[in-house]
């Protein structure tokens, strides 16, 4: 697998990620950053950042003289990150409802159409850009850049893995309709519970792919 020169080390996560939860790359494995980049004709540089990113997920460590190293998936880790998530989201929209302009509310249909359009041509790539970009108007709303970052690494690390496994992506594309009306309708306390059954749900997709792609392993076994 060669990744275009342009493309950034989320994509190098990505596929580092999607190694781990196929068990292609095991506990207890070591990620080598020099054959990782030769591998996908890039340099180290994102591949370090990548490493990072599959430490801060629980994915992976790195220790003095050994390197990094592969770590054992469960399933809290999953659980986990979609409360934090969930939490974040309600927090910024308890935070932001009564600021959203038309012009805020105009930014996530702008981003909810390309998802649909997307789906038309089934570019899975495009819908996880595009629901990224989405969600991420309400958290920019907040102001605050702590929060913005903490956001970021949660849905990076997560919601594309979400939408790469399942198989019904106009559920995907679908859900985001109720959110944005909300929104628009300022209903902060229907908003809340929204949210909480758009993670929930997104969370036992995401906890039935690693748990499919782990029968699929061990039967190839």
């Amino acid at each position: 697998m060669k990744i275009k020169k342009q493309t950034i080390s989320n994509k190098v996560f990505e596929y580092l990620r999607d190694q781990i939860i196929s068990q292609k790359l095991k506990s207890g494995d070591r990620i080598v950053e020099s054959q990782v980049a030769k591998e996908l004709g890039v340099s180290q540089a994102p591949v370090r950042e990548a490493l990072l990113q599959l430490e801060a997920m629980g994915l992976a460590e790195s220790k003095p003289y050994v390197g990094c190293t592969v770590l054992p998936v469960n399933m809290n880790i999953i659980d986990q990150a979609y409360e934090l998530r969930t939490m974040l989201e309600i927090y910024a929209v308890e935070k932001t409802t009564d600021t959203f302009a038309t012009d805020d509310i105009q930014e996530m249909e702008y981003h909810f159409h390309k998802m649909q359009e997307a789906l038309k041509v089934g570019d899975r790539e495009t819908i996880i850009e595009e629901d990224f970009l989405c969600h991420e108007v309400i958290m920019k709303k907040t102001k605050n850049p702590m929060l913005l970052k903490m956001w970021r690494m949660t849905a990076e690390q997560w919601s594309g893995l979400t939408i790469t496994y399942y198989d019904n992506m106009n559920y995907i594309v679908d859900s985001h309709v109720d959110i944005i009306k909300l929104l628009q309708e300022k209903n902060v306390n229907r908003l809340k519970e929204e949210l909480k059954k758009h993670f929930n749900t997104a969370r036992l997709i995401t906890r039935h792919a690693f748990e499919a792609t782990q029968c699929v392993t061990a039967n190839q076994k």
